[in-house]
């Protein structure tokens, strides 16, 4: 989950903009950058060519993750290309995630708009991304490609079920509400969840459950081979429903074979080790990363006088220049971004650096500033001298 609000993190910063000043008239636009990933399949359009870099990196891993959990490679850049694009819409204060899937020279050139990404949430990002990624499966799995054809999309459950695996932290969450709900004979059937037949209005419980149920489908033997013949059915714009998946998995077109075996696995889940409220390493690299600065980014000006490597004494020296308040209160914001969903012994570090650069934007005293910034490095390397590793793990234990 970290490396998917990592990614939430990293598209604000390429949506951000500046305001509008107070005499109505637009400020000038800045320059829109364009960056390819290194393999050529993704493609990044923002505002600055540092935070495009980092987000068509993320977007790759969320591919790379992908194609791991699926077990098949994504189509090479000759069939398929991904452009992420993202920007503003003053006309609401609600996020809209927009899709455009033209075929162009026997190309798959997917787009995904994303407006006023502020108000979205990692996790309608990454199932918006495995949505694509499963449309671009079906596209190479197509015989004819027609630019005139429309080209099909996977089922919901799956798209969901799919961006719900692909890190640790989101398993973890989605097994333990199934398995609380499985624990009081309320856990969805197996059929309800590929027909989408679930309380549309509790999302938590359609995240678990077709998580869970798409968990269910990659642990069988096989799986890679029948994730793929469900793809290349979907590519001929067939339908998958309990009966047709069941006569894949277990020779029979019986549903109630395929529940049998779903009830089966929800209770060997009862013995998954699980470690909530853990604090991997990443946590904490990430902190780290976060507290590290450099002249030209974050709103730092590009200064010779300025040190290569900026750090939290740096700062404190440089508080009464023009910057410091703008760039310590968007660090505020940024920090909030890492701590949020972590454990509450990670916020109250992050917390103590949130303090610091509160105080910063204000010009507070340099002892003050001294005493906030040794309170932050005293309560981090705390934590991370009570930090142990401790691997997410949704198998049961042997």
């Amino acid at each position: 989950m970290q490396g998917a609000r990592q990614l939430l993190f990293v598209l604000l910063l390429l949506w951000a903009q500046p305001l509008r000043s107070s005499d109505k008239k637009p400020l000038p636009r800045p320059d829109v950058h364009v960056v390819n990933s290194f393999d050529g399949r993704i493609v990044v359009v923002g505002r600055e060519t540092s935070h495009s870099l980092t987000a068509a990196a993320d977007l790759r891993e969320v591919a790379q993750r992908t194609e791991k959990l699926m077990g098949l490679p994504l189509p090479n850049r000759e069939t398929w290309k991904l452009r992420l694009m993202i920007g503003p819409d003053e006309r609401t204060a609600t996020a809209s995630i927009k899709r455009h899937t033209p075929v162009m020279a026997r190309q798959l050139a997917q787009t995904i708009t994303i407006a006023n990404l502020q108000y979205a949430t990692s996790e309608d990002v990454l199932e918006e991304l495995c949505a694509m990624y499963l449309q671009a499966y079906l596209f190479e799995r197509i015989e004819e490609k027609k630019v005139s054809a429309p080209v099909p999309e996977a089922p919901r459950w799956l798209a969901i079920g799919l961006a719900q695996n692909l890190y640790p932290k989101l398993r973890d969450r989605n097994a333990r509400t199934i398995l609380s709900a499985w624990s009081k004979g309320k856990v969805p059937s197996l059929r309800s969840i590929i027909h989408m037949e679930l309380n549309d209005t509790d999302q938590v419980n359609i995240r678990a459950s077709t998580g869970m149920a798409f968990k269910w489908l990659s642990s069988l033997p096989e799986s890679a081979q029948i994730l793929n013949t469900t793809l290349c059915r979907l590519a001929e714009s067939s339908s998958i429903d309990a009966k047709w998946l069941a006569e894949q998995i277990t020779g029979q077109p019986d549903p109630s074979n395929l529940e049998e075996l779903w009830d089966k696995w929800l209770s060997k889940q009862r013995d998954v080790v699980y470690q909530p409220g853990t604090l991997p390493a990443s946590s904490l690299e990430l902190l780290r990363a976060s507290l590290a600065f450099y002249p030209g980014y974050f709103g730092i000006p590009m200064n010779t006088d300025l040190p290569r490597n900026i750090e939290m004494n740096d700062l404190i020296v440089l508080r009464k220049s023009e910057w410091i308040p703008s760039f310590a209160t968007s660090h505020s914001t940024r920090l909030r971004l890492i701590a949020a969903g972590r454990s509450d012994q990670f916020t109250l570090v992050v917390n103590n650096y949130i303090t610091f650069f509160d105080a910063l934007a204000r010009k507070k005293r340099a002892g003050t500033l001294k005493k906030l910034e040794r309170q932050a490095n005293a309560s981090l390397l705390q934590l991370e001298q009570q930090l142990e590793p401790a691997p997410y793990s949704l198998e049961p234990v042997q």
